[in-house]
């Protein structure tokens, strides 16, 4: 199972423009749009029966852009792209999005967190 395939594929119209990663670590730059993914957080889903969980995932934006501004216009247009795939989709709730720069700002992204809830059953689907 992987967790994370649902929302890449939701992302896939973003492509071929758009490198898909998980867990950034340190960028060695940002050749391209860039889309990290990865999930923070797996729970238990409040008042679900036991095997419904509560995942809490983040989507991080980054744009090549170094200059201040030129990063802002090119997030914005981002970040239109972007949100309506998750507005569209039952299966994916943005709770948030905050504006990031690194701490050197040479780094400009947006990082949206979101939530979705997942079915695990031990039983075998024909």
């Amino acid at each position: 199972m992987n967790l994370r395939q649902g929302l890449v594929d939701l992302l896939k119209p973003l492509a071929p423009g758009v490198r898909v990663i998980g867990f950034p670590g340190t960028l060695d730059g940002v050749p391209r749009r860039t889309v990290a993914l990865w999930v923070n957080e797996v729970g238990h889903l409040d008042a679900a029966p036991n095997g419904h969980y509560r995942v809490e995932y983040t989507l991080a934006l980054y744009t090549p852009h170094q200059d201040p501004a030129r990063a802002d216009t090119d997030l914005d247009g981002f970040l239109e792209l972007v949100l309506p795939l998750l507005w569209s989709s039952p299966s994916y709730v943005l709770d948030r999005a905050v504006r990031t720069v690194s701490a050197n700002e040479t780094v400009h992204s947006w990082t949206l967190t979101i939530h979705a809830g997942i079915t695990i059953s031990t039983e075998e689907t024909p």
